[in-house]
Parts: C-alpha cells; sequence; structure tokens
C-alpha cells in the first residue's frame, strides 16, 4: 500500500505543479478582478453540484463493486457499474436542464454580490460550464473502477493535460474574448474523460447500454450514497456559502479566498489524498473480512504519517503566508491588495490543515464500514459552526474571518467524527502514537526555529525571490533528519518503501 500510495504521490506532485502553473496563469492574466470572480464560480457551480453526486456514488461505488466481484464475478460487476454510468447521465440531463432555466436565480443566492453586466456575463458564463456535468458524470465512477484495479497513475495524471488546455484558454482569452476562459475549461473536462475511459477499456470495462432503475445492486449502492450525498452537499454549501460572504467583500475577494484555497488543497492533495486514494480499496476488503483490527491498525499509521507530512507545512504557512503569496502570485494583475487578502485567508485556513485530513481519512473508514450516515450528521454539525463562524468573524476580520470559521468547524468536527469511529470499533490510539506524535511535535518546533533563522539571516546572501525556497529546503532537510533519528516506526516504513521504489526504478 505504502508503495503505491509513494508513487502515487510522486505522480500528483507533478500533476499538482501543472495545475498550479494554470492558477498562475489565471492570476497573472487577471488577478484578483471581477473577471476571476465570474470564472471561479461558473467553475465551481457545476464541479461543485455534481461533485456532490458523484462523490457519493464513487463512495458507495468501490465497498458495493468488491462484494459483486467477490460473490458474482467480473461480468456482474461491470454490469451493475453500465446501469451506473446511464443512469447517472439521466441524472446529469435534468440537472443541465434546470440550471439551464434558473440560472439567474441560482447565481443571486451563491453570487449576491453580482449585479448588472456581472450579473449576465456570470449567467451565461455558467451556462456554458454546464456542458462539463455530463463529463463530470461520467469521470467519478470510471475512476473508481480504475482505482478498484489498482491503477491509480492514470486518475492521477488527468490533471495535467486538463490544465495544459486551460492555460492555453486562459492565454487566448486574455488576447480575445473573456467567453474563451469557459470553453476552454469544458473541452479540458471533455479531453479528461476521454482518456479515463480509453483506459477502463484496456483493464478489460465493456459498457452496455441498459438502464435498469430498481436493480437491487443500484438500490443497495444509493442507499449508501445517499448520506454521502448529503454530507457532501452540506460540505460544498459551506464553501458556496463561503464564496457568497466574500462576494459582499468587494472586488477580488472571492478569488482572493479561492487562491489561498489552491495551497491549502495542492497541499491535502499531494501529501493526503494520494495516501486515501490507495488506502480506501484496501479498507474496503479489511472491512468485508470484518478484520477490524487491521483498520484500526492501518487509521492509526495513516494519522502518524499524515501529521509527519503536514506538521511543518502548517507552520512553515502560519509564518511566511505573505511571502508564500508574493512569490507565486505577485506578478501580473495581481496587485499588494491581492497580495494581502489572499494572504490573510491563507494563513487562517492552514490552522484547519490537519483536521481537514485527518476528517477525511475518518470518513472514508466510516464508509467502508458501509456507515453513511454518521459523516452526514458530522457534516451538518460542521456546516452549521462554519456558517455561523464565518458570518460572525467576517464581520470583524473580513476574508481572513471567513477562513478562520471554516478551520475552526474542521477542527471540532474532526474531534466529535473520531469520537464516534471510536465508539464503533473501539480505542485506535495507542502509546506508540502519542509518542510518535510528542516526536513530530519537537522536530516541528526546531523545523520552524531553522526557517526563522535562515530566512532572517540569509537575507542578504541570496537574492529575494530565492530566499523562502531556500529556506524550505535547508529546515526541511533539518526535520526529516531529526525524525529520521526519532526512529518513528511508520515514518521509519514510509523512507523504506520509498527508497525501495527508488531503487526498483533506477
Amino acid at each position: 500500500m505504502k508503495k503505491a500510495a509513494i508513487l502515487l504521490m510522486i505522480i500528483t506532485v507533478f500533476s499538482k505543479v501543472i495545475g498550479f502553473g494554470r492558477d498562475l496563469t489565471l492570476a497573472y492574466f487577471y488577478g484578483a478582478s471581477t473577471v476571476s470572480d465570474i470564472y471561479i464560480i461558473a467553475i465551481s457551480l457545476p464541479t461543485i453540484l455534481f461533485g456532490i453526486i458523484g462523490m457519493g456514488i464513487s463512495t458507495a461505488y468501490i465497498p458495493m463493486y468488491t462484494k459483486l466481484e467477490a460473490r458474482k464475478g467480473k461480468n456482474e460487476a461491470d454490469n451493475y457499474t453500465s446501469k451506473l454510468i446511464n443512469l447517472v447521465i439521466l441524472i446529469s440531463i435534468s440537472l443541465v436542464l434546470i440550471v439551464l432555466i434558473f440560472t439567474e436565480s441560482i447565481l443571486k443566492i451563491f453570487a449576491s454580490g453580482f449585479e448588472d453586466n456581472v450579473l449576465e456575463i456570470a449567467i451565461s458564463f455558467t451556462r456554458i460550464s454546464f456542458i462539463s456535468v455530463f463529463f463530470l458524470s461520467i469521470f467519478y465512477i470510471i475512476q473508481g473502477y480504475l482505482h478498484m484495479k489498482g491503477k491509480f497513475a492514470i486518475p492521477a495524471m488527468l490533471g495535467i493535460p486538463m490544465s495544459v488546455v486551460t492555460i492555453v484558454s486562459i492565454v487566448i482569452s486574455y488576447h480575445t474574448s473573456i467567453y474563451v476562459l469557459i470553453v476552454g475549461n469544458v473541452i479540458a473536462s471533455a479531453i479528461q474523460i476521454s482518456i479515463l475511459i480509453i483506459y477502463a477499456k484496456k483493464e478489460g470495462f465493456k459498457y452496455k447500454l441498459h438502464v435498469k432503475f430498481f436493480d437491487n445492486n443500484i438500490k443497495t449502492m444509493m442507499h449508501l450514497a445517499f448520506p454521502v450525498m448529503m454530507g457532501s452537499s452540506i460540505i460544498q454549501l459551506s464553501l458556496l456559502i463561503d464564496r457568497t460572504l466574500a462576494s459582499r467583500l468587494g472586488e477580488g475577494a472571492i478569488a482572493s479566498l479561492n487562491y489561498a484555497q489552491l495551497i491549502d488543497t495542492f497541499v491535502q492533495g499531494i501529501f493526503v489524498t494520494s495516501i486515501i486514494t490507495v488506502l480506501y480499496p484496501l479498507i474496503s476488503k479489511y472491512a468485508i473480512d470484518k478484520n477490524i483490527e487491521a483498520i484500526k491498525n492501518k487509521l492509526m499509521q495513516t494519522f502518524i504519517i499524515i501529521c509527519f507530512m503536514l506538521s511543518p507545512i502548517m507552520v512553515f504557512v502560519l509564518c511566511f503566508s505573505e511571502e508564500i503569496i508574493k512569490i507565486l502570485f505577485n506578478r501580473g494583475a495581481f496587485d499588494q491588495e491581492a497580495v494581502v487578502m489572499s494572504s490573510t485567508a491563507l494563513f487562517f485556513y492552514s490552522f484547519g490543515m490537519i483536521g481537514v485530513a485527518i476528517r477525511f481519512l475518518i470518513m472514508k473508514v466510516f464508509y467502508s464500514l458501509q456507515d453513511t450516515k454518521t459523516p452526514m450528521i458530522n457534516s451538518s454539525i460542521s456546516v452549521s459552526i462554519n456558517i455561523l463562524l464565518s458570518i460572525l468573524l467576517s464581520y470583524y476580520i473580513g476574508i481572513g474571518g471567513i477562513a478562520l470559521g471554516t478551520s475552526i468547524s474542521a477542527i471540532i468536527a474532526t474531534y466529535l467524527l473520531y469520537q464516534s469511529l471510536k465508539n464503533k470499533i473501539g480505542s485506535i490510539l495507542t502509546k506508540e502514537f502519542y509518542i510518535s506524535i510528542l516526536k513530530i511535535i519537537l522536530s516541528t518546533i526546531i523545523f520552524i526555529i531553522v526557517a526563522i533563522f535562515v530566512y532572517n539571516e540569509g537575507g542578504n546572501l541570496v537574492p529575494q525571490n530565492m530566499r523562502l525556497l531556500i529556506t524550505l529546503v535547508i529546515s526541511g532537510s533539518c526535520y526529516i533528519l531529526i525524525v529520521y533519528l526519532m526512529k518513528i516506526r511508520s515514518v521509519e516504513d514510509l523512507f523504506y518503501n520509498a527508497k525501495s521504489k527508488i531503487n526498483k526504478e533506477f
């Protein structure tokens, strides 16, 4: 599992770097402006709306496929997949028609700060953007299918062609028409799903044009998926409410919030999603075998690895949020005002970095145990807290209050969800966990002391644009060395598997 996770992490790093280049390109040409606000809202709505359905279906799909394949064979499992794809396409058609009719009303809810000409452009952007729902509807299922076959690399690499097409569309739109922006996003989505389907066929998947609404397997899966969809919709609603609140804070506030979230998502995608993507099918198999001890042991090890990876990143972002934003985005149309807004949001988002990661992991454990209701209830509590805190704190500290409300709610929700899991499967954390966390905390303290010292003392020795990178390399190397010397078993296993993978490849 760890070797696959390491390979996936390497691929994800490359894909995320290209994706980050896409976001840097948008920031360079459009900065934190009205156009970028409109674009972000337009691409967010279909992604979020069908992401809700897709997340629920893909989460319930993997355990169901595993069970069918084990009991009735691959053909039955593949027939179930085809029926699911066809059903989801029909749902997509209904959603697109609804949105085309009620676009203006939807935007007035989720982008209440848009008015007059801005609203008109946003309506056009959103209608074009919703074409991508047809591609998104299939994406989650085929991606889950490939994960079940142990093929993690191709889905992880799909962000690369999508990002390249988007970058090209951003550049062309700047010199021609802003509508090229949104058309490019739709084309990129089409290319992404086309590649995924090709590789699914190579793995032996045979699509059949057959819909059976009352198929027992579909009904069972939907029973599991519905609470996931509700929980996901509640979480996505929280994101939209954050952006709605930001739209009231002035021009560029939505974009600034988005740029801060991009960095947080970048970190989560590389260090967390890669691990959990590989872990979920494995835990699902443990759950089918009723091997609770294996689940608890794997979960504890993953807790330690997540803390090892994210602790130094979290404190580094806290200390250097403005410098990070300046280096990444402060060029072209991205001015000093945008730097201040984005860095403020990034600073407060970083508080919840570890909480968000661990919560995502625990939710997957609940899904593997076919308990989808507990995460849904937890999401409801989390979003309620987030909305209240974001409204209250944004009144006092503006955009930073929205980010801080999100972080606090994530931490509280993680604690509550962990307690629910503990009540369900028993004690998870052992003496080894607490000793490992103490070692990580000590290593992180030394790391940030070294980072601050190197950054302050190296001011006259290296160019300004290289200063932060050199600081990160030196302090990061010290951190890895200290953790290695402290002999944390889960981290030692990670180092060993990474070394084995590199030796095997070269």
